[in-house]
């Protein structure tokens, strides 16, 4: 029998989840740009988070609501990449306060990441445990059914939305988030990206809100931090703890993602032949790629891996097919079940 399954999860996933609850005309995943005027502004509760009034820096580079996913995932695309090689550069040598006050990317990459979180707050009042209830999702139930047969599953998930700790929690499946929990589970949760609900232990008055400096948040570490349990539409947290998609945590050498990176690492040690790899819905986007090589070259050459994707990356299966014999892809998410 196996003794672990890794399960490394991306946005295809609630993309996925999203199709299913037919809610695709009003969560828009691909375009993250797109619903960006109906989130609110913490404290005042108006909408128009992004807008050239709470937004400058990311309005300046052509951030709108209007524009297609293709414009939207390019600016995206640019402040993450002139962001992992500043924040290399920022580690390795004195960096003048004011340099980043005055450097437009910085200050569009700190209002993304807020945005971002903030986003995915939206997103996730407009889900209904109901709803969740009413469909069905072929991973949730593999991992039950898994977990039952006595498996560990470790889940790194890249997704800051907790729709996958929603859906554990209905379908009665203990979990544990790593860094968080310190209850014995045989599903642990990694989130190296931050999540949502993601807090400062230390409270500011919500009317005090403001978009904070990213750098401060990633510095922070993860006994600072708690989960939030009550309302996230209220944001009075000193930091916000998420990396903007594409954003390479492997370049951060301390903070709460050293952290979840370390505890990722001393897992990934213990692979072995026996057991089963699961990447479900990763894009393998070029500036994320070294973080997803990390764990891949961890693995042993012989694990079972499996690469659940409707629409794969053609680059991350041939790379894949060169690493692994035993790599199977799955067009349908329905086949695990059948594995």
């Amino acid at each position: 029998m196996n003794n672990n399954i890794f399960v490394i999860l991306g946005n295809g996933f609630s993309i996925e989840l999203i199709g299913k609850l037919e809610l695709s005309n009003q969560i828009d995943l691909s375009n993250l740009f797109s619903k960006g005027d109906q989130v609110v502004w913490p404290g005042t509760q108006e909408k128009g988070f992004l807008s050239y009034k709470r937004c400058q820096n990311l309005w300046t580079l052509g951030a709108r609501s209007h524009i297609d996913k293709d414009e939207s995932g390019l600016i995206i695309d640019n402040i993450i990449t002139a962001l992992n090689v500043y924040n290399f550069v920022r580690t390795n040598d004195s960096r003048n306060p004011d340099e980043e006050l005055s450097n437009i990317y910085v200050q569009a990459y700190n209002e993304l990441s807020t945005y971002l979180k903030h986003l995915f707050i939206h997103y996730n009042s407009l889900v209904s445990d109901s709803q969740l209830s009413a469909i069905g999702m072929p991973l949730i139930d593999y991992i039950k059914k898994r977990v039952f047969e006595g498996y560990c599953i470790n889940i790194i998930t890249y997704n800051y939305d907790i729709f996958l700790e929603r859906l554990l929690y209905i379908a009665h499946i203990d979990y544990r988030v790593e860094g968080f929990h310190t209850k014995e589970s045989n599903v642990n949760i990694i989130k190296p990206h931050g999540s949502i609900n993601f807090s400062s232990k230390k409270r500011v008055k919500a009317k005090q809100f403001e978009i904070k400096s990213i750098f401060n948040s990633i510095e922070c570490k993860l006994d600072e931090l708690e989960l939030l349990t009550s309302d996230l539409n209220i944001d009075d947290s000193l930091i916000n703890a998420i990396i903007p998609p594409s954003g390479d945590s492997n370049r951060l050498s301390s903070g709460w993602p050293y952290e979840l990176r370390n505890i990722i690492e001393k897992k990934l040690n213990h692979v072995t032949e026996k057991d089963v790899a699961i990447f479900y819905g990763i894009s393998y986007c070029h500036v994320d790629r070294m973080e997803i090589d990390r764990i891949i070259t961890s693995l042993h050459p012989k694990t079972n891996v499996k690469y659940v994707n409707p629409y794969p990356s053609e680059t991350f299966d041939i790379v894949l097919c060169s690493i692994f014999e035993n790599y199977i892809h799955l067009q349908n998410s329905n086949s695990l079940m059948e594995v």
